[in-house]
């Protein structure tokens, strides 16, 4: 409305300035958020902690990723505005080839199936195409740093799209000046020098954003690993039995049937010792959610019995899935 507007009224523009900026408190909210809980640093350490410890450092980052957002958002905004000035077929060709190229790297990188356990058959695919999409978006609008996640769109893929959307403007520009069709054209070469200030800005963020985080975690914006890959780390790197099984069973099973013999054998060298010392997480509703196949002979013998022996007939499997979608690392 406002590029195309005869009239250019400055309520607009502050209107929209305020909406970039209220979206990129919530995108830099939910990604702070996530980085900084100890739980979620407990079990992902190599993903989770790129925010440092002291106040001054966590406000400092805090601010630059509301600057990285909101300059990405004004970005992808703009060149979206002025695709859609010149032809609605046009923003919808452009787009479309985006989401095409990140759903086909995605399959082709058989990184497709989502981490969520219990999906399967044509549920398992739209489910997945449908969560892709709302990361696609999310990432194209807001840069959200969480989905950089193996599990979401990963860090390769992340800092390729995020770099793509301050690209956009300029090639939106470009066909934007060269359209004879469009009406109250605003002045090219005063918007190619805000596009030009804009996108130093954001580089200038990008650069305050690597030089306050945790060098260690620089590699999750540049890595390939996918889902399933880093689940299979995350199984094999960890000493704790907690996480070792929340790798396992809190995600699809596609994830890890490359290690099942693997992890049949860690869980028969250790389900004794759990049923000794009974761990927090060792709970009914853990075990309900187990399939017979990883539990030993013995103990599934057990749990039968037990089962039979209250009236229900052979254990019966939990299933109950807990959908995280946003939360997926």
């Amino acid at each position: 409305m406002y590029i195309t507007s005869p009239k250019k009224a400055t309520f607009h523009l502050v209107s929209i300035l305020i909406s970039t900026l209220t979206t990129a408190f919530s995108s830099a909210m939910i990604s702070y958020d996530q980085d900084v809980s100890v739980k979620n640093r407990k079990k992902n350490s190599e993903f989770y902690g790129y925010v440092k410890n002291t106040n001054l450092e966590r406000t400092s980052t805090f601010v630059v990723m509301m600057l990285l957002a909101a300059f990405h958002n004004l970005s992808r905004t703009i060149g979206t505005a002025l695709l859609l000035a010149v032809s609605g077929s046009t923003t919808f060709v452009i787009m479309g080839a985006e989401m095409a190229f990140y759903i086909g790297f995605k399959v082709l990188r058989n990184d497709f199936v989502l981490w969520i356990p219990g999906l399967e058959g044509a549920l398992m695919y739209i489910a997945a195409l449908i969560v892709h999409v709302i990361v696609k978006v999310l990432v194209d609008f807001t840069g959200l740093i969480h989905c950089r996640g193996a599990k979401l769109m990963g860090g390769s893929l992340f800092t390729f799209s995020t770099v793509l959307g301050q690209i956009l403007p300029f090639v939106a520009l470009s066909l934007y000046s060269a359209s004879t069709t469009v009406e109250n054209k605003t002045n090219t070469h005063k918007m190619n020098i805000a596009l030009i200030v804009q996108a130093c800005c954001w580089g200038l963020s990008v650069i305050a954003f690597f030089g306050l985080i945790d060098s260690e975690k620089l590699w999750t914006f540049y890595g390939t690993t996918t889902g399933a890959q880093a689940t299979i780390q995350t199984f094999r790197s960890s000493d704790d039995p907690a996480i070792k099984m929340n790798a396992i069973f809190s995600n699809h099973s596609s994830f890890t049937e490359s290690i099942k013999d693997e992890v049949i054998a860690y869980m028969r060298d250790n389900w004794a010792e759990w049923e000794r010392t009974q761990p927090a997480w060792f709970t009914p509703k853990f075990i309900a959610s187990v399939g017979d196949e990883f539990i030993p002979g013995r103990a599934l013998h057990q749990l039968n019995e037990a089962a039979i022996e209250t009236g229900g007939g052979a254990r019966r499997r939990s299933s109950v899935l807990s959908v995280r979608v946003i939360l997926g690392n």
